[in-house]
């Protein structure tokens, strides 16, 4: 069974070896599976995919090892998921260490597999969460408003207690002058009735001193006789 070199770049030395690993893939879902996984990293050159215009998405910017051109693609995660490939197969890439082509197939099939599951995850989640992110926004925007009329009933009822306030403390005064108006007018009705009862005595007083005066002047018209 041939074997691979994992030194340098091992993903280089795949290119020149698919037509040997058609001899060991003989089911057409795996070779179709890898021929898809290589096709999205960029691992089949232009001698084997044809020119540019049957990929629309392709675009040769780069050269191989060997100066044949490669294609490139702008597929979305195509750095992470790369980058999980290799993080993940970093022990199998150490130097002078070499996998058969049916365990380096298979586990990079199921790389791929775990690799393209966590990225169409991501994506689903990454939609949901932007979903959520506008409902959310939505909320956000009622609760401003809403918040935006209780501040206006809340100035509206600020002003109507500070009305009542003014109103209440002004009838506090108000009470206060009508309690000192009707202290005022008791004292006012002791001093008529005080006034009353003064004239009273002081026409008796009179009628006394006329009386003295009468008498008075009789007694000088007519005096006593002397003892």
């Amino acid at each position: 069974m041939p074997s691979i070199s994992a030194e340098g770049v091992l993903l280089n030395r795949l290119e020149g070896d698919l037509t040997e690993l058609s001899r060991f893939y003989r089911w057409d879902r795996g070779f179709s599976f890898l021929f898809f996984f290589m096709d999205q990293f960029n691992l089949i050159d232009s001698s084997i995919l044809g020119s540019s215009s049957q990929h629309p998405s392709a675009k040769v910017t780069r050269t191989d090892i060997s100066g044949r051109p490669r294609q490139q693609y702008s597929s979305p995660g195509h750095n992470e998921i790369l980058g999980d490939l290799q993080q993940e197969f970093a022990p199998a890439l150490k130097k002078d260490q070499e996998l058969p082509f049916e365990e380096l197939g298979s586990a990079l099939g199921s790389g791929f597999n775990r690799s393209l599951g966590k990225y169409l995850l991501g994506s689903r989640q990454l939609t949901a969460l932007s979903h959520q992110n506008a409902l959310l926004e939505e909320q956000l925007e009622g609760r401003e408003l809403h918040l935006t009329e209780l501040q206006t009933c809340f100035d509206e009822l600020s002003a109507s207690k500070e009305l009542n306030s003014r109103h209440t403390s002004e009838e506090e005064s108000m009470s206060v002058v009508q309690e000192e108006l009707r202290r005022q007018a008791k004292y006012l009705c002791t001093l008529e009735w005080s006034n009353v009862e003064m004239s009273a005595e002081l026409n008796i007083l009179r009628e006394r001193y006329t009386s003295v005066e009468v008498e008075r002047a009789v007694l000088l018209i007519f005096p006593l006789p002397r003892s």
